[in-house]
């Protein structure tokens, strides 16, 4: 019997979601036949068989609005609701706690299936194959001619095959749309201005001591900013020094970059931690922002040793206009819960884990689903995460979701996460804190390309089902990203399968929860709910052919 913990974590957002009936019955009118009855046992197999497939057809679909035969009534308004509502968990009699909801995944009929009529071709290697559905449809046209037993492509290396998501890609640049989604994109999404603002926490000392000897840090940075605008005078981007902080929300017409005291300075400190905040770069084909990121880190690596700060990282913020929706909100707070394992993947093993506490490296990148106390920490699975996501009423519902309720005591404990939501609030920025601190303009532009990509991808093919499609591993993650259409000046898709290279393609890893000290004071039924998540989490990526690394 599926656990009742399991059912009351998605019981509140889910009940006030309005329950309608599709009548899926297949139709009274009779089918001319063209051809001679046939007569005995021959008629009873093909009359059972008839019968069986009715039976299989009627079963479609648990989720109460995917795909549906075309013999079956459709429902009204269907794509007006609907997004994932969770209905009852299977039941089965050796159900453990927590598990019930991944068998209803791992049964779902979208799982292998297709169903006539609906396209349901997969993106590369990375998404779910269709195997032939119950009417004898065709498998997935991506890759299938190379189909292992099991019916999913093996996982090459994305930069050969990920290359197909150039202008010569053909069908496989675009996921379809399916039945139960909206049947067009968001309007004006295509033509839909993105603004990528970045900033970095940097260990910065000079290679020529003489020219800095024996200054503070004020001067040193003073020095710095004069140099860079000198050399860089009528071509590139000015920085601009100010003590302790930036314009906050910047200036979208902004194009200075600033250089400020790192909020982990320490007085007298040497290297000196300090801040780069860069302009408000549009992304746009005539846009020189690349060259304009990479003139500046020239300079500064010409001049300057820069390592990481052990504290803090880089941080990465994408602004679309028009503003974002709630119907992008939805999709992109849900694609960065699915694509988590993936993500972690790519960071390098010393991000993972801090050695002592076992906690995640970064406090202040933690993850959403794992130490929101709206998600795992109340008991719900990536999938119940994704759907309570899906039913959300409004912005400020997927904004508390995924970094927890307002904390007016701690302000900073609901921007601390790997995705930071907040900034919605005051600029209409997306912040991204997982990718290790940049050292070169290579490291900064490969992670810009991804998060750039990501957003664009989550608008587009983030939906609840859509999502269910691909792994949660490296090889979903790469042909996720490889679905968005290439724009000639805007994308770079090279950029971002660099982050792939020497990585295993079905690679995940799961997010280390942040418990915080003092770490004995947590409930230790909160504890049992998220290990519990991690546990079960862990198995469905492994039985999708994910190998789960650490």
């Amino acid at each position: 019997m599926a656990n009742e913990s399991d059912r009351s974590s998605v019981s509140g957002p889910t009940s006030s979601v309005k329950k309608r009936t599709c009548d899926i019955r297949p139709s009274k009118t009779p089918t001319k036949q063209t051809h001679h009855q046939p007569s005995g046992s021959t008629a009873r197999r093909s009359s059972s068989g008839q019968a069986a497939r009715r039976a299989a057809s009627t079963a479609l679909n648990p989720y109460g609005a995917g795909t549906r035969s075309a013999r079956s009534k459709p429902c009204p308004n269907l794509g007006a609701e609907r997004s994932i509502p969770v209905r009852g968990l299977q039941q089965h009699p050796d159900d453990t706690k927590g598990a019930a909801h991944e068998r209803q995944l791992n049964t779902s009929p979208l799982r292998g299936r297709g169903e006539r009529g609906v396209q349901t071709h997969a993106v590369l290697s990375g998404a779910r194959p269709s195997d032939a559905g119950p009417s004898g449809g065709s498998r997935s046209r991506a890759n299938i001619s190379a189909a292992g037993p099991s019916g999913r492509s093996p996982s090459p290396g994305p930069a050969s095959q990920m290359s197909r998501s150039g202008p010569d890609a053909g069908p496989l640049r675009r996921l379809p749309i399916t039945s139960g989604e909206p049947s067009t994109d968001p309007p004006g999404s295509a033509n839909r201005r993105i603004s990528l603002y970045m900033e970095t926490e940097l260990m910065i000392s000079a290679r020529d001591e003489q020219q800095h000897g024996g200054r503070d840090e004020f001067d040193f940075m003073r020095i710095l900013v004069e140099n860079h605008n000198h050399q860089q005078a009528g071509q590139h981007a000015r920085i601009t020094m100010t003590i302790f902080s930036h314009p906050n929300p910047p200036d979208l017409d902004d194009d200075k970059w600033y250089l400020t005291l790192s909020v982990a300075q320490v007085n007298g400190e040497y290297p000196y931690p300090l801040r780069l905040s860069s302009p408000i770069f549009h992304i746009a084909p005539d846009s020189p922002w690349r060259t304009q990121i990479s003139a500046t880190w020239e300079y500064l690596l010409q001049h300057y040793h820069v390592a990481a700060n052990p504290i803090l990282g880089s941080q990465f913020d994408i602004l679309l206009a028009p503003h974002y929706t709630l119907h992008d909100l939805r999709r992109i707070a849900s694609s960065a819960i699915h694509f988590e394992p993936a993500i972690e993947a790519l960071l390098p093993e010393t991000r993972h884990r801090h050695p002592e506490t076992q906690g995640p490296r970064t406090p202040g990148a933690r993850s959403n689903w794992l130490d929101s106390p709206s998600l795992a920490r109340q008991g719900k699975s990536r999938l119940q995460s994704i759907a309570a996501i899906e039913i959300a009423p409004d912005k400020e519902t997927v904004i508390r979701l995924m970094t927890g309720p307002k904390n007016e005591a701690d302000p900073w404990s609901n921007r601390s996460y790997a995705w930071s939501f907040l900034n919605l609030f005051e600029n209409n920025m997306i912040g991204f804190r997982k990718p290790p601190t940049s050292l070169n303009a290579n490291d900064v532009l490969d992670w810009a390309e991804f998060l750039i990509t990501f957003i664009q991808a989550a608008v587009h093919f983030g939906s609840g089902l859509s999502l269910r499609r691909f792994f949660s591993d490296l090889r979903g993650l790469g042909s996720f990203l490889a679905a968005v259409p290439s724009v000639a000046g805007v994308n770079e898709p090279s950029r971002w399968q660099k982050l792939w290279a020497g990585k295993q393609a079905n690679a995940a890893v799961e997010p280390a929860p942040y418990w915080g000290p003092p770490w004995e004071t947590v409930d230790s039924a909160e504890r049992n709910r998220v290990t519990t998540r991690l546990r079960n989490d862990v198995n469905r990526i492994r039985r999708d052919g994910g190998n789960v690394l650490g």
